[in-house]
């Protein structure tokens, strides 16, 4: 009997638990996801019946009031932007919100050929390129997007394509076309006019180089398990006793094969690769040239 009793006691616990768990399943704190300059209200929902809740901040965060299941709070700093988190704890429990404070800056992923639409590893002179800003919600107004171009030397000029302009200079939209017009680290930065404003700065450099003095061909393209990289000419500006080397991107800039000391025709194992574009940088010296092809 008493092992009975003990037994019963122990399953109305775990059921007690389970039920206690299902009850407390799916709690969350519901408010605006971005907070800019004046105070906003944010409630727990889900909760227990009977639960008492004991709010709490991070230092980015100023509570200005609280009241049962809801915490009102503003910005602790007028110059801060980034995230900040709210808490509300409960019996063993606690529900976290994330939100940012001011506009969220956009983000600039990589540098797209316009030939191919895809992010390439290697920028050259004279190609046309462009970037675009990315987030969440972002507007089509060309005015709600402001970049900034720095070149290597702010002399000298670049695109945009419509024309050369003298560096450093502002451009709007979404979309920004780029075609360089010389070699070096090119600076860019966007800011975007949301809810809260103008956002601060996203900020990207990229290193444009020369074109090589050799050409070369990728087949078969597409391919699937093997890619040939072949020289069909060359010019007497390149040595014939530099060596020649071979990495691959992928989209996202990763370097997926590199092949050093490279003949003027190589053939490299792709069968592992996944599926897509990739881009293919042949360095002989200083000289560099790029190629595509697609992985099937």
């Amino acid at each position: 009997m008493k092992h009975f009793t003990l037994l019963a006691l122990f399953l109305c616990s775990i059921i007690g638990l389970q039920a206690q768990e299902k009850s407390t399943r799916g709690a969350y704190i519901s408010g605006y996801n971005i907070l800019c300059s004046t105070q906003r209200n944010y409630t727990a929902n889900n909760l227990p019946g009977g639960t008492t809740v004991v709010w709490s901040v991070s230092p980015q965060l100023t509570v200005v009031n609280t009241n049962g299941n809801t915490i009102t709070v503003k910005p602790a700093n007028s110059n801060y932007y980034g995230n900040a988190y709210i808490y509300a704890n409960y019996a063993a429990n606690s529900i976290i919100k994330t939100i940012h404070i001011g506009t969220p800056k956009p983000q600039i992923w990589g540098m797209y050929e316009e030939s191919c639409h895809c992010m390439v590893g290697l920028i050259e002179v004279g190609k046309n390129y462009y970037l675009r800003a990315y987030g969440n919600n972002l507007s089509n107004n060309d005015a709600d997007y402001r970049w900034t171009i720095s070149s290597p030397n702010s002399g000298g000029p670049f695109g945009p394509r419509e024309g050369f302009i003298e560096l450093p200079t502002l451009w709007s939209g979404k979309q920004l076309d780029f075609t360089p017009r010389g070699t070096g680290k090119y600076h860019f930065t966007l800011k975007y006019n949301g809810v809260c404003g103008w956002s601060q700065e996203a900020e990207r450099d990229f290193y444009v180089e020369e074109g090589g003095y050799f050409e070369y061909r990728a087949y078969p393209n597409p391919a699937k398990d093997f890619i040939n990289i072949e020289k069909t000419s060359t010019d007497v500006r390149e040595s014939n006793t530099t060596a020649c080397n071979i990495k691959i991107y992928d989209n996202m800039q990763n370097i997926v094969i590199s092949k050093r000391n490279c003949s003027s025709n190589t053939r490299l194992n792709i069968a592992d690769l996944k599926s897509g574009q990739y881009i293919v940088r042949i360095e002989n010296g200083k000289n560099v040239k790029t190629l595509q092809f697609m992985k099937r």
